[in-house]
This record gives structure tokens, C-alpha cells and sequence, in this order.
């Protein structure tokens, strides 16, 4: 083989690392050109976006994108009241929740991604992975992160819009900004008595320039934020009206129900009675999925869900077939009878007395 010599290392050390610092400098460069912020206004149809949160419609109802999935939580009827509570919106039938139709950097669950607190958004790793996560279109619902890592954007949004609206109302009325207020869905203006709805500003607001730092209400001024409000989601539940997964059918649809290994570890030594029940009515199928558990497929989940509690399945033994609900309920009943303390944490020298 024969040896390399000092002058090719080193022009070939300097090509790659000129090649890579001009990788690492072109990637930082786009990195840096990801859009953070979101759009600015603009119309869509009869409805002005005034931001990536917030659109108005003519008649004064107003759209919330909440980029997270609800789930039971509440965190749609959580998140919404906060962009109502900075544009001065009653909590009322006014206000819809609606999932972004795009994937847009500024949706991205950075914060639960990084294990930061959203208000500590500075520092290169936390620069590099907003961006990173931003340009992924990483957009997530987990980990309790909904309502503290949109607790800033939210009111930001709310606030900004309701700036863009009132600048929308001082052209159209000719009076200062100074002298206009916000209340219940509209601008006013005391001196005159005059007011103007959101809907009919919302379009000219569109066009407004968004402010860079909007200012937030006090917390004193709150109104919404720590009381009772009622779910935006409940009166559709009650109905039945929204459409989950199990709701949807589609012709030829074929339904799948699952049963995974009962610990552990173990794997589907054998089915029983597997050709028995590729003969019942509407089943399809028997599968094993990755030898740790086994579907049957049918032509409705009921039929499917039945067929699979009727297959008679061996699991192979493993070091963990003691472990069950009943042996873990055991386990903590013995240790609650024990009568002695665990010591979780000790800090200072605190003597308790009883």
C-alpha cells in the first residue's frame, strides 16, 4: 500500500474540511431562514387570517388554529381562551376550534422535544433545535406540553390580532388608537358613542403590519384566564357528532382486533384452533404480527373482536409469567402492611413528630 504523502494529506484534509465548514455554514443558514413567526395577514375566501391563530370571519365568529390534538383534556377549550382573553372575545358560541390546515414551523413542539421551559427560548441548542423541530414540521401532542408551551404564542397571537384591529378601526373612524378600547367582540370609541365590530374590521386588519411585541393584559385585567369556562368540545360530544376513528367506513373496509403477549417478553408458540376460525362468517384472516401477538381480521371489528377471544393462543414461557395485575396488587398490599417507611428523599435535619 503505498504511503500517503504530506502534501496530498493535506490538501485532501483541507477539501474536507472546507467541505464540511461549508456544509455546517450552509446548513446554518437555512436553519436560520426558517420562519418562526408564521404568515402574515392576509384573506382566505370571506374570512380574514390575521395570524397563524387567529381568522375572523364576517360575522364576528373567530377561528382558533390549535395545533394539538384534543384528546379529553381540554386543552382546545384551554388554548382558545387564551387568545379570546387577549382580544377581549366573550367565551361564547363566537369562538371555533379548528386543527391547522398546514404544517408550519411556528406549530412545532420544540419545548416538550428539548425538555425546556418555553420561556427559557434562548441559548444556541435551544436556537438550533426550535429550527431544527420547526423545519421538521415536528408538530405533537404529549408529555402535558400542550398549555404551557402555547401559554406565550396563544396570548401573543390574541394580542396581536386585537393590536391589528384596533390600528383597522383608528384609520376607519379617524381618530388616535389611544382613544379606542376593546370589549365584547368590538372597538370602541367613548367620545362618540361609535363602535365597529371585529367582522367588519377583520379584513382591513388583515392588511395591518403586525405588531413585533404585542402587549399582554396585566394579570389583574384577566377576565377568563382562572375561572370556569365551559368546553368547547362537550355540546358536539354529547350530540355524538364528531367522527372518530371507529366512526369511519370506507367500501370494502376491512377491521382488525389485536391481542398482544400477557407479559413480556413472550411469543406466540402456537394457535390452536386457528382454522376453526377462518371459517366463522366474515373472517378474513389470522395473522401473527412480529411472533409477540396475533390479529384476527374480519369484516367488522365485532366479528373480529369475537372471533379473538375464541382463538386459543400459547404463549411461550418467559421469566416474567409471575407478573400480573394480581401479582403487582399483592406485591403493594404486603408492602402497605409492612408498616415500615420507604425513605425517598432526605434533605436537612427536621425531626418529624407524630
Amino acid at each position: 500500500m503505498p504511503l500517503l504523502s504530506r502534501r496530498t494529506f493535506l490538501v485532501t484534509g483541507t477539501v474536507l474540511g472546507g467541505t464540511a465548514a461549508a456544509a455546517a455554514i450552509a446548513g446554518i443558514g437555512y436553519l436560520a431562514s426558517v420562519d418562526l413567526d408564521g404568515p402574515d395577514g392576509f384573506i382566505d375566501g370571506d374570512r380574514a387570517v390575521l395570524n397563524a391563530f387567529v381568522a375572523i370571519h364576517p360575522d364576528g365568529r373567530v377561528t382558533v388554529h390549535v395545533p394539538r390534538t384534543e384528546m379529553g383534556q381540554g386543552i382546545h377549550t384551554g388554548l382558545a381562551l387564551l387568545v379570546a382573553e387577549e382580544l377581549d372575545l366573550p367565551f361564547d358560541d363566537r369562538i371555533r376550534v379548528e386543527h391547522p390546515r398546514e404544517e408550519l414551523a411556528v406549530y412545532a413542539a420544540w419545548a416538550s422535544q428539548l425538555g425546556v421551559h418555553p420561556d427559557k427560548n434562548n441559548g444556541p441548542a435551544v436556537w438550533l433545535g426550535r429550527r431544527v423541530f420547526g423545519a421538521l414540521g415536528l408538530v405533537s401532542t404529549g408529555a402535558s406540553s400542550s398549555s404551557y408551551s402555547l401559554w406565550m404564542p396563544m396570548r401573543q397571537a390574541g394580542a396581536a390580532a386585537r393590536h391589528m384591529l384596533v390600528t383597522a378601526a383608528a384609520g376607519t373612524l379617524g381618530v388616535p388608537v389611544a382613544d379606542l378600547s376593546t370589549e365584547g367582540g368590538a372597538v370602541h370609541h367613548a367620545a362618540t358613542g361609535r363602535s365597529l365590530s371585529y367582522g367588519e374590521l377583520a379584513q382591513r386588519a388583515a392588511l395591518m403590519p403586525p405588531p413585533q411585541t404585542p402587549r399582554l393584559k396585566h394579570r389583574a385585567d384577566w377576565r377568563l384566564i382562572g375561572r370556569d369556562q365551559p368546553r368547547l368540545d362537550l355540546p358536539d360530544k354529547i350530540r355524538g357528532a364528531p367522527v372518530f376513528g371507529t366512526d369511519v367506513g370506507l367500501p370494502g373496509m376491512l377491521h382488525a382486533a389485536i391481542r398482544q403477549a400477557p407479559v413480556f417478553g413472550a411469543t406466540v408458540a402456537r394457535l390452536r384452533n386457528e382454522a376453526a376460525l377462518r371459517g366463522l362468517p366474515g373472517v378474513v384472516d389470522v395473522a401473527v404480527i412480529d411472533s409477540r401477538s396475533v390479529a384476527v381480521i374480519a369484516d367488522s371489528w365485532w366479528r373480529a373482536e369475537q372471533a379473538l377471544w375464541s382463538l386459543d393462543i400459547d404463549w411461550t414461557a418467559t421469566e416474567s409469567d409471575d407478573l400480573s395485575s394480581a401479582t403487582l396488587a399483592g406485591r403493594l398490599q404486603a408492602a402497605l402492611e409492612d408498616g415500615k417507611p420507604v425513605m425517598v428523599h432526605a434533605q436537612g435535619e427536621a425531626i418529624a413528630e407524630i
